[in-house]
């Protein structure tokens, strides 16, 4: 996107004019900010790639893309707890692309390996004291 060139130049108007139409090209907003997200976090702009994951999902808190998005984000920095519970999220839901879930599930797994996170506990029922 030319807006994140203009932005890196510090060009913040130009970049904001490219911004709006390149939002404009995309049918729904959220393809805007996944896409840029994606380019944030090929070119290390993590808390910038991390605010555009969110603010996909503010627009839909389902989207498996946004939750990759942002699990890949995590990962980058390290912040391996967060990025398995993304891919987690994204590997429990039935209606997303089956590539997405198979990589999140591998994903998962391999930072599981490396001891960098452990699995997320299933939520328990709360036992009744009284008898």
């Amino acid at each position: 996107m030319l807006g994140i060139t203009y932005e890196e130049k510090e060009m913040s108007l130009t970049s904001q004019f490219h911004f709006t139409r390149a939002k404009k090209l995309y049918p729904h907003p959220l393809g805007f900010y996944i896409q840029r997200g994606m380019i944030y976090l090929q070119r290390g702009m993590f808390n910038k790639a991390e605010k555009d994951a969110n603010q996909a999902l503010e627009i839909d808190s389902k989207s498996a893309q946004a939750h990759f998005l942002l699990g890949n984000v995590y990962e980058a920095q390290n912040k391996i707890p967060l990025a398995v519970a993304e891919f987690q999220i994204v590997s429990g839901m039935k209606n997303a692309d089956p590539k997405l879930i198979v990589i999140s599930r591998y994903k998962t797994g391999m930072l599981m390996l490396q001891g960098a996170a452990r699995p997320t506990p299933p939520q328990e029922k709360p036992t009744s004291t009284r008898k």
